[in-house]
């Protein structure tokens, strides 16, 4: 669970921390893979007024991210988006960074969130004025937002672990599961992966199932190891270090394994 004191005081793109014109913040989290968090009216409308300044802040495990989705979207009684709206924020490892507006209707698709674990929603609504006292009770934002954590995600820390037991809150990623991480250290570093174990299906170029670690930010960047698949027999052993700060990985498994995937790897960084 996110701690709200510390939002306000380090999270918060406001340097005085949550605004005092916000008159309500909630905190959720999820855990797993999959476990959607819904957002609706009919649940916080209690919150909401003639000026209504929400935030909702989510968080997952660092190897994930979300992807939001939202139907029904309107503010009845209002002008127009300016001051009407749903903030999208991002936070990138110092502040929270405005990533999408949006102020009425339906997604059209899922929109991808990439890059970051922690998310801040901060809705904003201002009745026109010349509405009647019963105008006012009867108008209140109409949403339905959908948040679901999505593997994959950005690392900026020195060190850190990807285990696939973490990744999908059970030991093992079954489905078609693809995974996409971002490592990026501080410049002046290389990276060092360690793998303590792997099971990733078959060496099969039909189901592609494997894990690459390329030796810059994408898949067109040269592949630091040949790609991991098979079984490690449970032995612990390092790959060469990256020629600079950052490295891609991506991982998949297939649709029709029955024990799924197992991966479990460390990285840490060392000077140039």
């Amino acid at each position: 669970m996110i701690n709200r004191s510390e939002l306000a005081q380090q999270f918060d793109e406001h340097l005085e921390g949550v605004p005092a014109n916000v008159n309500s913040t909630f905190n959720l989290f999820a855990g797993q893979l999959g476990q959607s968090v819904s957002l609706t009216d009919g649940n916080y409308s209690q919150w909401t007024g003639a000026r209504s300044d929400v935030n909702f802040y989510l968080s997952t495990h660092s190897w994930l991210h979300w992807n939001l989705s939202w139907s029904g979207l309107s503010f009845p009684h209002s002008d127009g988006c300016w001051e009407n709206h749903i903030f999208v924020y991002l936070w990138n490892g110092n502040k929270f960074q405005k990533a999408k507006t949006i102020c009425s209707g339906n997604s059209i698709r899922p929109l991808e969130l990439p890059g970051s674990n922690l998310v801040r929603l901060h809705m904003q609504y201002n009745q026109i004025l010349s509405l009647t006292p019963q105008q006012q009770l009867d108008s209140v934002p109409h949403y339905n937002l959908t948040l679901v954590p999505v593997c994959g995600g950005n690392f900026t820390e020195p060190s850190a672990t990807i285990n696939s037991e973490e990744v999908a809150g059970r030991p093992s990623l079954s489905g078609a599961t693809t995974c996409h991480w971002l490592v990026r250290v501080r410049q002046g570093k290389t990276i060092e992966f360690t793998v303590a174990y792997y099971f990733i299906g078959v060496c099969s170029t039909q189901l592609g199932e494997s894990l690459k670690i390329f030796n810059g930010d994408s898949e067109s960047s040269p592949l630091l190891a040949p790609p991991l698949c098979h079984n490690s027999n449970m032995t612990s052993f390092k790959l060469p270090q990256t020629a600079g700060n950052v490295a891609f990985l991506v991982f998949k498994a297939a649709t029709d394994k029955d024990v799924g995937a197992l991966l479990f790897l460390l990285f840490s960084t060392n000077s140039i």
